[in-house]
């Protein structure tokens, strides 16, 4: 044999025994693992292929993590698919040699950052609380309410996806190799593009807390409300352990606590009076809202001074790339609505104004007794928006609001007036902050002009507030903390004469000076790809201040006027009486599979201010106290624990939850006190514990055309008030329901699409009527009926139901045509059931017996009819 054939046949068996390693290797990998999809130990995996899949494997037990946990969230694949998966997760690599997996630590990559602003991709506004995933990762961030994100990332090839409710998700893929700035606009679901479908093991992170807290603002639109006009806190009243206990009234009561515990908040600014028309509107002008964050369990550690609900809402900030108009004509109110920019991509701006005119068709009533009235009220939303660079902004918003009400000779105003100032700056990738300064006033002035006795009273509040939050986007969680200072000024009442000839004698009660702090810190942490965790803790500060004259009472008796002792004069922000409470917060959140979550929370929260009202309803002569050296701050220790699932590919979520909160120092106010222009108020305000439970239970569907909720919650609000003595002692010290005690609430809502001109909606409710205090007899005393009462609120009123119904009829925008207008059709209280406002007992004429008279606000059926336009 020559030496060339020699040659030949060694390198044909050299190439053949290459080619038989590589085809070893090959099929090595394509080696089919089954492993059940949750978490392992590394050290578990790496005995399950050993024993389980005879796959040898070469490491050193001192360099490679054994304790790391590892994610699977597949059954069934290929060795290579498994082998990858390690290598990423843990940090590893591998290679083949004769069969054999050797693993090694990899070298570490680096990470970079990538952050930005998310937009809409129209009007240049800012997209809040957003989701960005990390594809084919369980990772992700969530924007902040200013719509700024940040996410840390390794280097090499990445795909992000953006997904915003309403709107058609992006992806967008890059090679990382630096930290950059990526700012997004997202285009609204109107428009015709191709949405990116999100994978089913990434819906968990499309944020059950947004879809559970948030109320979506064209929904809010379309829900039949009472006299025509959309309104969020009606809104807020659909959602199970929400409720209104009568039919006008401008508060709203959330999981048996008390209407003044609810914060309400408009870009940032304390609303203290919600309502218009005695609680038929609200103050919250659809048109100019973008987000509304609503909280009645799990709330951050920068929320506070309330103990029962935040309703968070963000005004637009203006269009920043044309103009537009909006408007709307009603049979009570109208509204219009201008936004554009002033400088394009730089600066916008928005302005609305809503009034109503039954003032204006008052004069034409056939009743002589309304013919003099005059009602009327208004509301103005200004915002400003100014980018000044891509690391600083700027907003100022102003909200004034307004009612009016003349009737012969009486007269009432009251309203809200907000301004709010907020920096945001960005401190390089991963630290936002937003700075704020607001102002928030409260006035209510009521009199009559037509006696001998003109008079009239005012009250109100002046609040003076600066905020600094910091938004810290780490690696696997984001931190929120700052500081919060609050300067109270309160009006308990002035009685002033309003002529020269009155004989009313002019009062004044001292004002009110408080000041109020707070640091907080809130973390969210991924734990694993099933647990994550957000702990907070917020640290109040409270101090009562001066210049006031502090009565002493002698601590033997009951607080009396005719007790008082001494008088302590304290002067200008002298500190009368300090308080501060740590209030933690923790909500512990197990994804169980992709769709099914477990939640537990509990919070502690403290509230240093108080609405002081003989009535059971929101009202606007109703007075806030602040607390002093005998009222002391409330204090509320929340547990709940909720089931939540996404079901047939989300077409359903279902939600159940259970709570339960223990109260203490809630306010009462002594039977038979006068607490208005009452000098020694303190005397006649007692204080006692609480405690509220319930389940609350919801499901929904939203496909393309239905979106429709049906909720039911049992829930129960429990009073007990027991002093040192009879005088300060309610219902022999024993719980009693509270004014607000709704046992059984049944809600159901529903919106159907029937083409692109018509969609109809309804809603119902049923609810227990509210307690009541009814005498249980009666007797005659120096032939004086005397009522007998066995307790408080021992009766209820009958049980409240209502239906109402509504139509949208839209117009088929033309081509080039840039009017859209559309008809709204509702009816309020559709089968005209009179429900119970109150009842009150009357005295039977040439009698000794009395009755029962039912009185109702509305009792028949109340037809609207709206038009709304853009252009």
């Amino acid at each position: 044999m020559n030496s060339n054939k020699l040659y030949g046949i060694l390198i044909v068996f050299m190439l053949l025994c290459f080619f038989s390693k590589v085809t070893g290797q090959t099929n090595l990998l394509e080696k089919r693992i089954s492993l059940p999809e949750q978490e392992y130990r590394l050290k578990n995996i790496l005995n399950l292929l050993f024993n389980e899949f005879a796959v040898n494997l070469s490491y050193s037990d001192k360099e490679i993590p054994l304790d790391l946990l590892i994610y699977f969230n597949q059954k069934e694949d290929k060795l290579e698919t498994v082998l990858d998966q390690l290598s990423q997760q843990a940090g590893l690599e591998y290679s083949i040699r004769n069969e054999i997996i050797i693993l090694k630590v990899k070298k570490p990559l680096k990470k970079y950052i990538v952050s930005g602003f998310i937009k809409d991709n129209d009007s240049g506004e800012t997209l809040p609380y957003a989701n960005i995933i990390v594809s084919g990762k369980p990772t992700g961030t969530v924007s902040n309410k200013f719509g700024f994100y940040s996410i840390t990332l390794t280097e090499g090839p990445q795909t992000l996806i953006y997904a915003y409710m309403g709107y058609n998700s992006l992806n967008k893929t890059f090679n990382l190799n630096e930290n950059i700035t990526l700012n997004i606009d997202l285009f609204s679901k109107t428009e015709n593009l191709e949405e990116i479908i999100i994978k089913p093991e990434q819906t968990d992170l499309l944020s059950y807390e947004r879809r559970l807290s948030s109320l979506d603002v064209l929904k809010i639109k379309e829900i039949p409300a009472s006299l025509g006009e959309a309104d969020v806190l009606r809104s807020c009243q659909t959602l199970p352990g929400v409720t209104s206990v009568v039919e006008a009234g401008g508060g709203y009561f959330v999981r048996g606590g008390a209407w003044d515990q609810n914060l309400m908040l408009l870009d940032e600014a304390i609303v203290y009076n919600g309502a218009h028309l005695e609680g038929f509107f609200s103050v919250f002008n659809p048109d100019v809202l973008k987000d509304i964050k609503f909280y009645k369990g799990g709330m951050p550690a920068n929320y506070g001074g309330r103990i029962a609900s935040v309703l968070d809402i963000t005004q637009k900030e203006g269009n920043m790339k044309s103009y537009h108009v909006n408007g709307g004509l009603g049979l009570i109110a109208s509204k219009l609505m201008v936004e554009g920019p002033l400088i394009k991509d730089k600066a916008s701006f928005i302005v609305a104004v809503r009034r109503s005119y039954m003032d204006l068709f008052f004069k034409y009533l056939p009743d002589e007794d309304l013919k003099d009235t005059k009602y009327f009220f208004y509301d103005l939303n200004t915002k400003l928006n100014f980018i000044i660079n891509p690391k600083n902004r700027l907003y100022v918003s102003l909200y004034s609001g307004n009612d009016h009400l003349e009737d012969d000779s009486y007269f009432q105003q009251y309203g809200n007036l907000t301004t709010t100032l907020r920096w945001n700056h960005i401190f390089g990738n991963r630290l936002f902050s937003n700075t704020s300064f607001i102002y928030s006033d409260y006035e209510m002035e009521e009199g009559d002009a037509g006696t001998e006795w003109a008079w009239k009273n005012v009250v109100g509040i002046d609040h003076y507030e600066f905020k600094n939050n910091f938004t810290f986007f780490a690696a696997n969680h984001k931190i929120d903390f700052g500081v919060n200072l609050q300067y109270l000024t309160f009006n308990p009442g002035d009685r002033i004469p309003i002529t020269d000839s009155s004989l009313a004698i002019k009062i004044k009660i001292p004002e009110q000076h408080s000041l109020e702090s707070a640091l907080y810190v809130n973390d969210n942490i991924k734990l694993s790809p099933k647990i994550e965790l957000m702990a907070g803790l917020r640290f109040s500060g409270y101090l009562y201040l001066g210049p006031e004259d502090v009565f002493i009472y002698d601590p033997a008796f009951p607080k009396d006027e005719a007790t008082i002792t001494d008088t302590i004069h304290y002067g200008q922000n002298k500190v009368i009486k300090p308080y501060s409470n740590f209030e933690p917060r923790l909500s512990v959140k197990f994804n169980l599979t992709d769709n099914h979550v477990l939640k537990l929370t509990y919070n502690r929260m403290a509230q240093y201010i108080n609405r002081i009202s003989e009535n059971s309803i929101a009202l606007p002569y109703d007075m806030y106290k602040p607390v002093n050296k005998y009222i002391k701050p409330v204090i509320s220790d929340q547990v709940a624990i909720g089931y939540f699932a996404s079901l047939k590919k989300n077409i359903y979520d279902l939600s159940i939850e259970f709570y339960y909160k223990k109260m203490n120092n809630i306010i009462e106010i002594r039977p038979g006190s006068d607490i208005h222009l009452n000098r020694t108020l303190d005397a006649d305000l007692l204080q006692g514990e609480g405690k509220a439970y319930g389940i609350e239970t919801m499901l929904s569907k939203t496909t393309e055309k239905l979106s429709a909720s049906v909720s039911y919650t049992y829930s129960r609000s429990l009073k007990k008030i027991s002093g040192e003595n009879k005088q300060e002692t309610l219902n022999f010290g024993k719980y009693y329901p509270a004014h607000y005690d709704i046992p059984h609430q049944f809600k159901l809502t529903a919106q159907y699409k029937l083409n692109n001109k018509w969609s109809f909606n309804a809603d119902f409710v049923y609810m227990t009527g509210r307690p009541v205090s009814f005498p249980d007899g009666q007797y005659i005393y120096a032939e004086t009926l005397v009522p007998y009462y066995s307790g408080i609120n021992q009766h209820r009123l009958p049980d409240y139901h209502r239906l109402n119904l509504g139509a949208t009829r839209y117009s088929i925008q033309k081509p080039k045509h840039k009017w859209k207008g559309y008809w709204n059709f509702s009816l309020y209280n559709v089968y005209a059931r009179k429900n119970a406002y109150s009842i009150y007992l009357r005295r039977i004429p040439g009698t000794r017996y009395t009755e029962a008279v039912r009185y109702t606000i509305i009792g028949s059926v109340v037809p609207t009819l709206s038009y709304n336009f853009e252009f």
